[in-house]
């Protein structure tokens, strides 16, 4: 039976996760309910006027007279700053419930979303009792799933969400979930940053040949086979597998030039599909390297690089209508 208490105070190494106030309105409006990068994959729209974020704050803030809320602002120590929030809700007769979130975009990328969502796991598990915490992201925000597997959450399937009266958000989500038993064995940040490593030296790999078939223009054996020995032969090429569990997911075949990343080659196997996995090992370059990414690709693979947030320009080689895509250095791919 799951043990209700309320929305209590959590503090962590950076973070003060707390009940809102309603001196929250003002680091609301300037830090996110005013983005739509942030309100993108909400049913809300940003926000005109602050008296609109206030009137939203008085309803939060309402809504703790009921035990079973829990609705955190996620605020910095360093700054004091209210900088997004983070909740846990449809608790179901199963003892489990759903955590979402929501992070300024001047604070992506620095594993606070992480942090915070860590610490109210462990809440749920140890204070409330919880058996079971599910959660979503949609397929377009790949970036998200890696909080959920930064946090040790497990992707269970990909289903069609259609969400009434809010096309804006109906679409594909990713689902994962993790267990009471389950979160004493969740992936550390590092361990999970390190999934994506050289696997050049395992070029004779059958599952690496499987996957890099899928981006190949020829993807027979002999096909298969000329590609990898260009890795073999160019020693500016780098060849690196999205791991887990010891099982290669995908594969990256890319060169560092001076000013810029070049993909050569990135695929996800069929059974790990639609999970993000794409999106993980291009924000893993961008950290890694701070540079631009190119990439050409056809017309089968240039929707990925769009959602990616890469700016796709057709042109014509050898009669045929390649996409030149490029990712800048500035673009910060979505993590909340």
């Amino acid at each position: 039976m799951i043990n209700h208490v309320g929305t209590q105070l959590i503090d962590t190494e950076r973070l003060i996760l707390r009940q809102f106030t309603k001196n929250d309105a003002s680091d609301m409006f300037c830090n996110w309910v005013t983005d739509p990068e942030v309100s993108k994959f909400w049913g809300w729209k940003p926000h005109e006027n602050i008296e609109e974020t206030k009137s939203l704050l008085h309803g939060w803030i309402e809504d703790y007279k009921n035990p079973k809320t829990y609705h955190w602002v996620i605020e910095l120590k360093s700054t004091s700053q209210a900088v997004g929030y983070i909740y846990l809700n449809e608790f179901d007769e199963n003892d489990s419930c759903e955590v979402h979130f929501a992070l300024s975009q001047k604070y992506w990328n620095q594993g606070f979303m992480t942090e915070a969502c860590k610490a109210v796991l462990a809440f749920a598990f140890d204070v409330l009792h919880v058996e079971k915490v599910h959660t979503r992201h949609h397929i377009d925000n790949p970036a998200s799933g890696r909080v959920m597997q930064k946090c040790g959450m497990k992707y269970i399937e990909t289903v069609y969400k259609k969400v009434p009266d809010c096309e804006q958000i109906s679409g594909d989500y990713c689902f994962y979930e993790i267990s009471k038993d389950e979160l004493h064995l969740q992936v550390s940040d590092a361990d999970i940053s390190y999934s994506f490593q050289d696997i050049k030296n395992h070029l004779d790999n059958n599952t690496i040949h499987k996957i890099l078939s899928y981006c190949l223009f020829d993807g027979s054996p002999e096909g298969i086979a000329k590609d990898i020995e260009k890795y073999r032969d160019h020693n500016t090429w780098d060849f690196y597998g999205w791991v887990e569990n010891g099982d290669i997911l995908g594969i990256c075949g890319f060169e560092v030039h001076a000013d810029y990343v070049e993909i050569l080659h990135i695929a996800v196997a069929e059974d790990a599909r639609h999970r993000g996995i794409g999106g993980a090992m291009v924000t893993v370059l961008q950290e890694k390297y701070g540079l631009r990414i190119e990439a050409e690709t056809d017309d089968d693979a240039v929707e990925f690089y769009r959602k990616t947030g890469f700016e796709a320009n057709a042109f014509q080689k050898y009669n045929v209508q390649r996409y030149h895509c490029v990712l800048p250095a500035t673009h910060t791919i979505r993590e909340d």
